[in-house]
């Protein structure tokens, strides 16, 4: 399917309350050349199916041993509007045209070693297409998609 042109831009904002680091982070992607893959794909007027958001908060941090985080967010994903090979492999199983909430809880083991906690719950945003994506659910379109899975991080 054509070319993939994507303007990204990410934003972060971090501050503190007393000693406890908070930040705010998303970011939004435009396929400037969405039309012409939903086109490709058989789905000429498909306008507005080229973005791609995520918003969230985090509070904490994990740089040394006994630092704690808990970050959440929502992500939104347009079926034109990345590759979907960019998208995260566990929120969403790889799919475009899902949107939905995650929550990742990690605790500081040592300074190297980091165990985390991560649930999302996403849903096919748009009816009229289905889920493209190369993940490890062999079902297109994906209606609904939960996962609830433990990391065990270790830094070298």
């Amino acid at each position: 399917i054509n070319s993939l042109l994507v303007l990204d831009i990410p934003v972060e904002l971090g501050w503190k309350i007393g000693e406890l680091p908070m930040r705010m982070f998303g970011e939004f992607a435009v396929n400037l050349e969405g039309d012409d893959r939903a086109a490709a794909a058989g789905h000429p007027g498909s306008d507005g199916q080229r973005y791609a958001y995520q918003a969230g908060l985090a509070v904490g941090q994990l740089k040394a041993k006994s630092d704690w985080e808990i970050r959440s967010w929502w992500q939104h994903t347009d079926q034109y509007s990345v590759d979907p090979n960019l998208v995260d492999s566990d929120i969403f199983d790889s799919r475009v045209n899902m949107q939905g909430v995650a929550v990742k809880a990690g605790y500081a083991l040592a300074d190297a070693i980091i165990f985390n906690l991560t649930w999302a719950y996403g849903w096919r945003s748009n009816g009229n297409f289905g889920t493209g994506g190369t993940g490890d659910i062999g079902i297109n379109p994906l209606d609904q998609y939960q996962i609830f899975q433990a990391d065990l991080n270790v830094k070298f």
